[in-house]
């Protein structure tokens, strides 16, 4: 990627949010947290983060979003969607009324 390109993808503006997500790739999952998001990518935060370049889906109330992994910087990491999210994609990520979801052991926080 060349500086250009990632300075474009800075002009993004981005979201602060603290979502619980699962990220997958092929059979495998893990749960992860996205600690930011804008149209084009999120920033994630993972124990075990998945190498760079990885094709995967990021899962996310019961929506599934097709990326890649653009970076991984320690626990951190970077997502790039195949396609750019929608306003209400962007929704179910930072939507402040939320509903609490028993999965097994598990509880995610998902819009309302």
């Amino acid at each position: 990627m060349t500086k250009m390109m990632r300075g474009a993808l800075r002009e993004t503006r981005r979201l602060g949010v603290f979502q619980p997500a699962q990220i997958r790739r092929g059979d495998a999952g893990d749960d992860i947290h996205v600690l930011d998001v804008s149209r084009t990518a999120v920033l994630a935060h993972s124990d075990d983060p998945p190498e760079y370049g990885t094709a995967c889906s990021l899962v996310l109330c019961g929506q599934e979003y097709h990326a890649h992994v653009a970076w991984v910087r320690r626990k951190q990491f970077g997502l790039r969607f195949a396609e750019p999210l929608t306003g209400e994609d962007i929704g179910t990520f930072i939507d402040g009324r939320t509903k609490l979801i028993e999965e097994g052991r598990r509880k995610i926080l998902c819009p309302a």
